[in-house]
């Protein structure tokens, strides 16, 4: 920059993909000043995380740079399956959700929706070694935080014989 007076000066940039940096610099004695203007971690991954097209509620989405694998930033869905992970780098990231691995090129914001494979499970009743027809056991699709499914079967008990 050429022919500004001196004094204590603002200046705010914006690139092509919609990030903006605010920098302040001072000119004393000088007529021509240099300001360097870095966008460097103030990228941005939002999206939302999807299970047969709805939002996912309360689950980690884990963003971690290729090139520096201790750098893994996190956040935790909102109510309709939205996630926002602020402070990035911009470069190549694995996603990681509930087991599932994303490749994401982060560049100033990037939005990207991640969809999930339903989740269900499902089962036969046995009883004394053998199947029951017509039981059996379904579990909806899991949506959400639901990590865990735990089914206990118990034996019914046998009374002793007299």
């Amino acid at each position: 920059m050429a022919g500004i007076p001196n004094g204590k000066f603002s200046l705010r940039a914006w690139s092509t993909a919609g990030r903006e940096v605010l920098t302040t610099f001072e000119i004393a004695d000088l007529r021509d000043a240099e300001v360097d203007v870095s966008f460097h971690w103030s990228s941005r991954l939002t999206g939302r995380v999807l299970i047969d097209g709805q939002g996912a509620a309360g689950v980690d989405v884990f963003a971690t740079h290729a090139g520096a694998p201790h750098q893994t930033r996190r956040d935790y869905t909102a109510s309709d399956g939205t996630y926002d992970i602020a402070g990035l780098a911009d470069g190549s990231y694995e996603v990681v959700v509930k087991g599932n691995r994303f490749n994401v090129e982060v560049e100033g914001h990037t939005e990207v929706d991640l969809p999930l494979a339903p989740t269900s499970l499902s089962g036969v009743v046995y009883a004394l070694g053998r199947p029951l027809a017509g039981r059996g056991i379904t579990v909806p699709a899991l949506q959400g935080g639901t990590d865990l499914l735990a089914i206990k079967h118990q034996r019914p008990a046998i009374p002793a014989k007299s």
